[in-house]
């Protein structure tokens, strides 16, 4: 058998990269052997996706591979590397001498530059433009000074509201992401964040946040402060509480934050991952080059969408899903950005009911409210005097201002 593929010529994070395919059956996902200084090693399959691979037209782009180098192998000398397939072909770039000094694969350590390194705040946003404003605010005054936002196809000005903002010069990027630039076949979310990926470098961190979620913290200031004791660790995973309607059967105007204060728990988190540590970004988690995340109890999460546990000791994101019945038909009516067009993007009518948590009154999120409105004033000024003049502030500013 013939096969198509290369190996990495570098060693990536102190892993080997490299693909494979059968250019005779491109859905068949190539077994390898990997040998290391004559040895066996091991047995993978090139089934990853690389968004490379995929623009590239190769194939439907999961075709690729990587393999961590041992520890034994990591001591600063020469070593060869051999990856064949199962009838003993040799991959495009095998054999391949190699060296790595063992500090790379070593664990993070707790002394990095997490607390001054850059945190990226990721989003896709369709028709968000009651919303997005505060949405930036609220994530400026946690220390946020990265914002890149996919704009896909808005209608209502979403991505102008941005872009024509002087004030957000160098702090928000937005992203054209029209249905061409993904196809009709592909979620526009996992599209992209794939893209995503290769925009954002690899340095620091990347929280992946929807439009409607909005990160809280119990003690801390900032976000910086929050990764300061997490640094050993690839990705922090932060649980969700569900907010409902609270019984509000209309839009009004002012801020989520303070419209909707009942909520319940969720069995569900959303990550803030290294960049150096992801191989794909997710929606929920990203997929980790090693390791899984944790959250905020240290306890490994190997599947994020379900929770047995979950903890609000430090952090919290509160998800404003359904917002009141108007709200929630125009977010139904818009689809769903993590599913292909066509009728499996539209939500189910009875989701709101379902999502429609009121167990408690949760307050937590008025601690920030003061820096949330002196971001507003620094960056939309406009909108907070919409605000003032609608008397959803309580005609007063600072910490009074939080809890009318």
């Amino acid at each position: 058998m013939s096969f198509q593929g290369h190996l990495h010529p570098a060693i990536v994070a102190g892993r080997i990269l490299g693909w494979a395919r059968d250019p005779a059956d491109p859905h068949r996902r190539i077994e390898l052997f990997v040998w290391f200084d004559g040895r066996f090693h091991r047995r993978l399959l090139a089934d990853q996706h690389r968004i490379d691979l995929e623009r590239a037209g190769i194939g439907d782009g999961r075709h690729a591979f990587s393999v961590a180098v041992p520890a034994q192998f990591a001591d600063g000398r020469p070593h060869v590397v051999r990856i064949v397939d199962a009838s003993g072909h040799q991959l495009v770039g095998s054999p391949q001498t190699f060296q790595v000094d063992g500090a790379r694969l070593l664990p993070l350590e707790r002394n990095s530059d997490s607390e001054t390194a850059e945190v990226t705040l990721l989003a896709i946003a369709k028709n968000e433009r009651p919303y997005i404003e505060e949405w930036i605010a609220h994530h400026h005054a946690l220390g946020f000074r990265r914002f890149v936002v996919y704009d896909n196809d808005s209608s209502d000005g979403t991505g102008e509201i941005l872009r024509n903002n002087s004030r957000l010069a160098g702090l928000v990027e937005v992203v054209d992401w029209p249905l061409a630039a993904y196809g009709p076949d592909k979620a526009p979310q996992r599209a992209a964040y794939d893209d995503a990926l290769m925009r954002l470098g690899r340095r620091g961190w990347v929280a992946v946040l929807d439009l409607d979620e909005f990160l809280v913290l119990r003690h801390d200031h900032s976000v910086h402060q929050l990764l300061a004791r997490y640094v050993d660790v690839p990705a922090l995973a932060i649980c969700w509480r569900l907010f409902g309607s609270g019984g509000l059967d209309r839009f009004e105007p002012g801020p989520v934050t303070r419209r909707f204060r009942y909520a319940g728990p969720a069995r569900l988190a959303k990550s803030i991952s290294r960049l150096d540590r992801i191989e794909r970004i997710g929606i929920h988690a990203s997929a980790l080059f090693d390791g899984l995340a944790a959250d905020e109890l240290r306890r490994p999460i190997p599947d994020l969408s379900h929770l047995v546990h979950p903890s609000y000791r430090h952090a919290q994101i509160n998800h404003y899903f359904s917002k009141s019945w108007p709200e929630w038909l125009r977010k139904r009516q818009r689809g769903r950005s993590d599913r292909p067009h066509g009728p499996a993007a539209i939500r189910l009518e009875r989701d709101f009911a379902r999502h429609d948590v009121t167990e408690a009154r949760e307050d937590t999120v008025a601690r920030h409210w003061p820096g949330t409105l002196e971001s507003m004033a620094q960056l939309f000024p406009d909108a907070l005097e919409q605000w003032r003049a609608a008397g959803v502030l309580g005609g007063r500013q600072g910490a009074d201002a939080a809890c009318p």
